[in-house]
């Protein structure tokens, strides 16, 4: 028989992601069923995000659609600790899911710095560096979780490491209203 290092743990959802909306459901007291259908809605609206994101990147540039979309996921990203009933909850769903598709557009701004042929190069570190960050973010979460005993302080945190995001891809966002008006 095999022998843990470690004792086990008992963490509520494991590693924080996408799940923690379903997590702070039952936590807030709402039953299993509608919580449990949270993660499909803002899949179910993820899809349509990222055809709506896909279009309009197209017709204005892939960094102008992530920032705005980025900010709105954000902005949610706030929010979401404090909806504290199904219906809002739901509503933050659905519109973190349709803004959330961000994350479909992500390698399209490194495709544009620069020529084809240090294409694999600029994606890869840049997906190397990506990977890195979404290994550290939940654990980090997790434990501002356990600590704070709530996700208000998990929704400052992640919100506030994205809107740090946000504010160093601005000098992209200028040239958006230059494409609407041209």
């Amino acid at each position: 028989m095999k022998r843990l290092r470690f004792p086990p743990k008992k963490a509520s959802g494991g590693l924080f992601n996408i799940r923690a909306f379903s997590i702070s459901a039952l936590e807030l007291g709402i039953s299993e069923s509608p919580s449990f259908y949270l993660l499909s809605i803002a899949n179910a609206s993820s899809l349509s995000g990222r055809i709506v994101t896909g279009s309009l990147a197209d017709r204005f540039g892939p960094a102008n659609i992530m920032v705005p979309f980025t900010a709105v996921a954000r902005i949610l990203t706030y929010v979401w600790p404090f909806a504290r009933s199904q219906g809002a909850l739901i509503a933050v769903v659905l519109i973190y899911g349709f803004s959330g598709a961000y994350l479909a557009l992500l390698g399209n701004p490194m495709i544009a710095l620069g020529a084809i042929d240090d294409l694999g190069r600029r994606v890869g570190m840049f997906m190397s560096i990506f990977a890195l960050v979404a290994l550290a973010g939940p654990p980090i979460s997790g434990a501002i979780n356990a600590a704070s005993g709530g996700f208000e302080m998990v929704g400052y945190f992640a919100g506030g490491i994205a809107f740090h995001s946000i504010m160093v891809s601005r000098p992209e966002y200028p040239n958006l209203r230059q494409a609407l008006w041209s």
